[in-house]
């Protein structure tokens, strides 16, 4: 596939493209993700699956909007990401595929193809975002399994782990019995942008922790008016599978949405 490298466009609609984006995406910051080395035995084991199947509600709310949607939300992990979204009114409104560099979008209410680099996600939360982070923000794990004894204190029943890469002070708060994220703060220290997201309500899906509930919050300065804005996104996950039986990820475009 010649990739075609795109901004995101707002559509003419009362949902816009780039709200359903950052909804989705702002939910994800979907996105951490296990390497080779896995966590102390006290952390518990990593997860055993290769595909994740969800059904999910996303509610979204900033300074200027406030609005909900449907989520179906397939994966297979650390390859690739897919979901189709629905607005209120019961209709898909986009559906996209992302793989651990680039992002593939059907926009079906304007009728456009758009395909771009995953910068696309930064410049839209205010936020560096990358695959792994999307992906361990599905899973309640730690963005980087790798660290050292000294980032290591407790808080109260947690293990609090504190790390830094590229600029970002990651914070992580780990529940030690399930080996899971209780919460996960992220800080660009750059510009002072902050993510954080609380990992609620676990339970046991094919041998596998999995959290039911997300709570995530962005906060950032706005350029004009230098002011803190906040956007909060909540999870509600209905119906979730994981496992090992491949399961498909439709995605076919249109000619006519082709430019």
């Amino acid at each position: 596939m010649n990739k075609q490298i795109t901004e995101f466009r707002p559509p003419h609609h009362n949902i816009p493209c780039r709200a359903y984006a950052r909804l989705f995406f702002g939910a994800w910051m979907f996105v951490l993700f296990i390497s080779c080395q896995k966590p102390p035995a006290s952390l518990g084991s990593a997860s055993d699956f290769t595909y994740l199947d969800t059904k999910f509600k996303l509610e979204y709310k900033n300074t200027a909007q406030q609005f909900s949607a449907k989520v179906k939300l397939r994966m297979k992990r650390d390859s690739l990401i897919w979901a189709s979204i629905t607005g209120p009114v019961g209709i898909e409104g986009i559906r996209t595929q992302i793989t651990k560099d680039s992002i593939y979008l059907i926009d079906r209410i304007n009728k456009q193809y758009l395909e771009s680099d995953l910068d696309t996600l930064t410049r839209l939360l205010k936020f560096e975002i990358d695959y792994k982070l999307m992906q361990a923000i599905l899973l309640g794990d730690m963005p980087l399994p790798r660290y050292d004894a000294e980032q290591v204190s407790t808080e109260g029943k947690f293990l609090k782990i504190t790390q830094e890469k590229e600029g970002i002070e990651i914070v992580n708060f780990v529940n030690s019995k399930i080996g899971k994220l209780d919460k996960l703060q992220l800080l660009d220290l750059a510009s002072g942008n902050r993510l954080e997201i609380q990992f609620l309500n676990y339970r046991k899906k094919q041998g596998n922790w999995f959290p039911q509930k997300g709570l995530i919050e962005v906060s950032y300065k706005d350029k004009n008016t230098q002011e803190i804005q906040k956007t909060n996104v909540i999870i509600l996950h209905s119906k979730t599978t994981l496992g090992q039986k491949p399961i498909s990820f439709p995605f076919s475009v249109p000619s006519k949405y082709r430019n």
